[in-house]
């Protein structure tokens, strides 16, 4: 029962907006930007390249002016001045989500992209869990705990 209870509060969340925007998608940019923030001090690119896979399909990908988004799902399709960086090697940020102990767990990976001939290799570094629960006091979800990992 706890589990349908949290299923209709997530999805009420992915489709009621919060102070003019999506729920989720204000906790997938507070993740990204705690990230990368966490991670600027150590970075070797001041470019800032994200997966768009995984991310909601509304996604207003304006709400990071300064990365730039491709999918890793249609990689070929990326454009030349993209596919050049790719063939070198591109440092790059992954989201996905899931519910862990009536949880909503929001996961951050930043892993290198190289664009091989036939072969697309992705290797993880270092990653963050940024875990979320419901409040129904104050009608959203609020994070609770962050960990940082890496290899």
């Amino acid at each position: 029962m706890k589990k349908i209870v949290l299923l209709v509060l997530m999805l009420s969340a992915f489709c009621l907006p919060s102070k003019g925007q999506n729920q989720i998608e204000d906790m997938v940019v507070d993740c990204l930007q705690t990230y990368i923030d966490h991670h600027s001090s150590f970075l070797d690119s001041s470019e800032i390249y994200i997966c768009k896979d995984g991310l909601p399909l509304d996604f207003s990908y304006d709400r990071l002016p300064d990365a730039v988004f491709y999918s890793v799902n249609n990689i070929r399709s990326s454009p030349n001045s993209l596919k050049k960086k790719l063939k070198k090697g591109v440092w790059t940020y992954f989201v996905k989500f899931d519910f862990v102990d009536n949880q909503f767990k929001v996961t951050v990976l930043y892993r290198k992209v190289t664009l091989g001939k036939k072969v697309t290799a992705i290797l993880i570094s270092s990653w963050a869990y940024f875990f979320y629960e419901y409040s129904a006091e104050n009608n959203r979800w609020e994070l609770r705990k962050t960990e940082y990992g890496g290899v």
